[in-house]
């Protein structure tokens, strides 16, 4: 058995993780310090250097959004300018084809107009011309039924009847047979 004395001299036991600690402490002690102190310098620059990288890239981002919105406006301004050209160009041209439109019908009806008259004139000049053409074959006619009715009548006056003829070439036939001595008697029949 052990008294108490026994126990007073003894050292207390020290808890096993306070061991662990003091063995590090004497080991590592120093360098564990150096390296803490590289940590939070290393920390420290990283944290002003991500601060710094943090402003640069707002600096940056707000440069690019006020060049993009100055693009975006200079890109609207243009479209707003060619929108109204192009709406400019189709009221001109909606007028010129307006204005081409009327004088197109303009000519239109005057061309039905002139093709009308001249239609007119060509029916009045043709009828004209049938009126005299009609007018001398009526006269060529009546001039030509004159004529045949003329020389039917000269024709009938200067005409030899059968009758007579027939007496002429009888007397043409004896005196030649008077004359001429040898010829045949004609015979009765024929």
């Amino acid at each position: 058995m052990k008294t108490n004395s026994d126990t007073s001299s003894a050292p207390p036991a020290a808890p096993p993780a306070d061991n662990l600690e003091r063995t590090r402490e004497l080991l590592f002690g120093g360098n564990l310090r150096d390296i803490e102190k590289r940590f939070a310098r290393l920390e420290e620059r990283v944290g002003r250097e991500l601060g710094e990288v943090r402003e640069e890239f707002r600096r940056r981002l707000g440069q690019f959004e006020t060049h993009i919105k100055g693009e975006l406006e200079s890109v609207n301004s243009h479209l707003g300018t060619e929108r109204e050209e192009r709406a400019r160009l189709i009221k001109q041209i909606a007028g010129e084809r307006t204005s081409g439109d009327s004088a197109l019908e303009e000519k239109l009806a005057q061309l039905v107009e002139s093709t009308g008259r001249v239609q007119r004139e060509t029916s009045n000049a043709t009828r004209e011309q049938h009126r005299l053409l009609a007018e001398e074959l009526q006269h060529k006619f009546d001039t030509l039924s004159a004529n045949l009715a003329r020389e039917s009548a000269a024709l009938r006056d200067d005409k030899t009847d059968r009758v007579g003829l027939a007496d002429m070439l009888s007397e043409l036939a004896l005196r030649l047979r008077r004359e001429v001595p040898g010829l045949p008697e004609p015979t009765q029949g024929a």
